[in-house]
């Protein structure tokens, strides 16, 4: 009988245990939907996120930026060099307008360096360590375009840009 109450309360143990790992799981699917369902859609997920970043770390000038379009990126990301042709379409299009053009990489390599080449002259290319760009942006996966407006971060793209998208980074540049 004893024994029989032990198994008992195993079972009632896993099943509870089961359960609450299924509604982590459930949540945690709805979670990394959501950046994808945007990016679906061609558009920037809307976020109201403050930029937290440490006094004089290297994207606190970012988080001082009145208006900035961020282009978070890896190197070795074959996502990130298919999407350069649409980074550069956004950088032709807003340089020299009133939106701070910033290029994160969590790589410091020289590679990351020199990613840019002569767009460098009009993408401010900021190198931080990986958990840095997480803390600051909620950023966990490359490419990803973010849209900074008084110290938040307003939208996000993860992954390769649509048309509607780049429309889209154009209007919150001409705001």
């Amino acid at each position: 009988m004893r024994r029989r109450g032990r198994m008992i309360v195993t079972a009632l143990l896993a099943a509870v245990l089961a359960l609450s790992g299924w509604k982590a799981a459930r949540a945690s699917v709805a979670i990394t939907r959501a950046p994808r369902a945007g990016e679906q859609a061609g558009l920037a997920t809307a976020r109201a996120a403050s930029i937290r970043t440490r006094a004089g770390g290297p994207l606190a000038e970012i988080a001082r930026a009145e208006r900035a379009v961020v282009f978070v990126y890896t190197p070795d990301c074959s996502v990130c060099h298919a999407n350069m042709a649409n980074w550069i379409d956004l950088v032709g299009a807003l340089r020299g307008g009133t939106v701070a053009l910033y290029a994160v990489s969590p790589a410091d390599t020289p590679a990351a360096r020199a990613y840019w080449g002569g767009l460098e002259r009009h993408v401010r290319v900021v190198i931080a360590a990986p958990a840095e760009v997480h803390r600051a942006f909620g950023v966990a996966a490359t490419p990803a375009t973010l849209l900074v407006r008084d110290g938040a971060v307003r939208g996000e793209i993860i992954g390769s840009l649509t048309a509607a998208a780049r429309a889209q980074v154009r209007r919150f540049a001409a705001e």
